[in-house]
């Protein structure tokens, strides 16, 4: 089976700005090139690992199969950089058992909250997605955590004891994963581009606007600038499919084995940061050269990997995607 390059390269190109938005120590809210990283590139994560999960082998492999899978995917690694990590730079996670597991999967630290927001998509997803009961509860969920927990109507209907002991992209962000499958399997027709476009600039207004303080405009922004950015991820990835000239293999290389570039690119950037009383150009500088660095030391070390998997690179946009746990991110 011939495998696009598509999903590959436009996770690597995520995970770029992933990279970048960690190399310098400002808040997204004190730093405009930040706030509009941020604006989307989870989101579209999140999406393209819908996206690319079919309905059917998700239904068809039984649930003991399905754990011990992705248990040897993502999770058993995801576990053992969060111990680590946490040992590093936060030792008092690991005072109480309780704590140790907030610390770790209810409110993981920093970057590592991504696997279990996934995993606990899918899992989801693949309990009540074969049903059209189970298929209406879903849309539910992910209509009212994005109501809920991405809006300013969060410290007025979460509790402050859910909102200090789960993350809130839990139920936040599992809109863009079930959208991403929406679209996948059937269940949503493509808005057409136009409408799409519309999505982008309205709500790209409304997230800029937030950044000046306008709290309401830019939370609504964020969600329908991310229903216009989502939706366009396939037509993305197919323009993707073929290996970009020069960096292309690399690229596909990083994106297969993104789930490791991004649990373990913290360790650098946290360590190489730029001191914020240095000039914004040196920092921009720095991060930019820290990030190709990383991306480069990345693509170097998985070729011996994959020369070991020998999965060739489809030229044509054709070729079929991936199933989502090859796209751990």
């Amino acid at each position: 089976m011939r495998r696009s390059a598509g999903p590959d390269q436009f996770k690597a190109i995520l995970l770029t700005l992933v990279i970048f938005g960690h190399t310098y120590t400002q808040l997204q809210t004190q730093d405009f090139g930040k706030w509009l990283i941020y604006g989307f590139h989870m989101p579209a994560f999140l999406f393209l690992s819908g996206f690319l999960l079919d309905a059917d082998r998700l239904r068809a492999r039984p649930i003991g199969e399905f754990l011990k899978h992705y248990w040897k995917r993502m999770l058993a690694g995801w576990l053992v950089v969060s111990v680590v990590y946490l040992l590093l730079f936060d030792r008092g996670a690991f005072d109480s058992a309780p704590h140790a597991v907030t610390a770790l999967a209810l409110t993981p630290a920093f970057h590592l909250w991504y696997v279990p927001v996934l995993f606990t998509a899918v899992l989801a997803t693949r309990l009540a997605g074969h049903v059209r009961a189970g298929r209406i509860a879903l849309i539910a969920v992910a209509v009212l955590g994005m109501a809920v927990f991405e809006t300013p109507l969060n410290p007025m209907l979460v509790p402050s004891f859910v909102a200090g002991h789960l993350d809130h992209r839990y139920f936040g962000y599992y809109g863009w994963f079930l959208l991403g499958f929406a679209v996948r399997n059937g269940w949503l027709r493509m808005p057409a581009r136009a409408w799409r476009l519309a999505a982008i600039v309205v709500g790209g207004a409304g997230w800029v606007a937030g950044y000046f303080g306008h709290e309401w405009a830019g939370d609504v922004g964020f969600i329908v600038l991310n229903i216009g950015v989502t939706l366009c991820v396939p037509a993305m990835v197919n323009r993707l499919a073929t290996p970009l000239p020069w960096i292309g293999a690399g690229l596909v290389r990083i994106g297969r084995y993104s789930l490791w570039v991004y649990l373990l690119h913290p360790f650098i950037t946290g360590s190489l940061q730029v001191s914020p009383a240095r000039p914004v150009i040196e920092q921009r500088v720095a991060g930019l050269a820290l990030t190709a660095a990383i991306l480069v030391v990345s693509a170097a070390v998985t070729i011996p990997l994959a020369r070991r998997r020998r999965e060739p690179v489809a030229a044509g946009a054709d070729a079929p995607a991936p199933a989502v746990d090859q796209v751990s991110s």
